[in-house]
């Protein structure tokens, strides 16, 4: 009967669709016909599985060096990679003194917007104020910095310095407090830049420029939200946390977001040209990043600013920053061009030796691995 024929069942095991996980389907007679009947399944299929797992690893390294490690190693010397300088003195002077950040920072520099502890804040120091900043954070910055040209190519105009320093925002003072910082963003002119934390430590996540497709507007990388951000998952990004007395470097144009670990947190940052040897990652155009900061300064913020020798900008265009000063883009930019220039080809050269002498000591190496074969025989 019908009903004998629906007692007959065979449960046997099968591999779910998209997974891994057993499935357990049931054949049995029903009415006559041969019926198969899915049962049960555990866990969800794969598909469901892959998007739950599917997350970013945050592969990319980056290394933590020592100031002897950075000297010696020609590779970090290129500029096209990330890494955190570790040992340039800790505890600082300036620690204890800057912790004081709304009495002691906020006199020191004009127009400093009070902390809040539900954001991070920045300011930009003048000139003179970054002088006093100094002084407090005597560190000898493992880089080529605008000490090393500034002074020269614009005849220690102080005024022309200052100019400069304030229009593009070279320094930054920064506060937050746990868990606040700066969004995913990178920076529109093709400078490099550093960061030191000086009071307290910062989190931060760093992806090449040739990810930017993987990051859109609105992803937050400390809380990735992968059904509205799927492809994030595929960013080859790294993740380093910068401890007071630590200072960190990254390439132009690489996308990076910040969190701060305590509270409070008081970090410094500086911009950095002719540091960059020529950048196969950029876009064709831009990969001479010196080159390419210069015709941005020259047509983007000079020729905007002044025509004949007369001012044309306005406060509101400049979104309250001053403009370069006329005489740096009349007279200096150019010579500090030259100067960034000169230094990337130092760099060049140095990689291009590097590479030679390695090239040598294989040619070596098998030289020698040949001899020892002919005196065997």
């Amino acid at each position: 009967s019908a009903s004998s024929y629906s007692s007959q069942a065979w449960d046997f095991p099968s591999r779910a669709p998209c997974s891994n996980s057993l499935a357990t389907w049931q054949l049995h007679m029903k009415y006559g016909w041969l019926m198969l009947q899915l049962v049960s399944i555990a866990p969800a299929t794969i598909c469901e599985a892959k998007a739950q797992t599917s997350k970013q690893q945050f592969e990319l390294h980056i290394p933590r060096v020592s100031s002897a490690e950075l000297k010696a190693n020609v590779t970090l010397h290129s500029g096209h990679h990330p890494f955190v300088v570790v040992d340039e003195g800790s505890p600082w002077e300036a620690s204890e003194k800057w912790k004081d950040f709304k009495g002691y920072l906020s006199k020191l520099i004009p127009g400093w917007v009070p902390y809040n502890k539900h954001d991070g804040t920045w300011n930009n120091p003048t000139w003179k104020s970054w002088r006093t900043l100094r002084r407090d954070w005597p560190v000898k910055l493992p880089f080529w910095t605008e000490e090393n040209w500034i002074h020269k190519c614009m005849e220690n105009n102080t005024k022309a310095i200052e100019g400069w320093s304030q229009a593009l925002q070279w320094w930054m003072v920064t506060v937050g407090e746990n868990g606040h910082g700066f969004p995913l963003h990178k920076d529109g002119l093709a400078y490099s830049s550093w960061s030191a934390s000086v009071v307290g430590s910062k989190r931060w996540v760093l992806c090449p420029f040739a990810e930017e497709k993987h990051l859109p507007e609105g992803l937050d990388t400390f809380r990735p939200d992968y059904k509205k951000y799927p492809g994030f998952s595929k960013a080859r990004c790294g993740t380093v946390t910068v401890d007071a007395g630590e200072i960190l470097y990254y390439p132009s144009f690489w996308w990076h977001q910040t969190k701060a670990l305590t509270t409070p947190f008081v970090g410094i940052s500086g911009l950095l040209l002719g540091v960059e040897v020529d950048r196969p990652d950029l876009p064709v155009g831009i990969q001479n990043t010196n080159e390419h900061f210069y015709q941005d300064v020259s047509q983007r913020m000079c020729t905007f600013c002044w025509q004949d020798g007369k001012k044309i900008c306005k406060a509101e265009d400049l979104h309250g920053k001053p403009p370069i000063p006329l005489k740096v883009c009349s007279t200096y930019l150019e010579h500090c061009r030259r100067m960034w220039q000169g230094n990337v080809n130092f760099l060049s050269q140095e990689a291009a030796g590097s590479a030679r002498g390695q090239q040598q000591k294989e040619d070596d190496d098998v030289g020698a691995e040949v001899q020892g074969s002919i005196e065997e025989l």
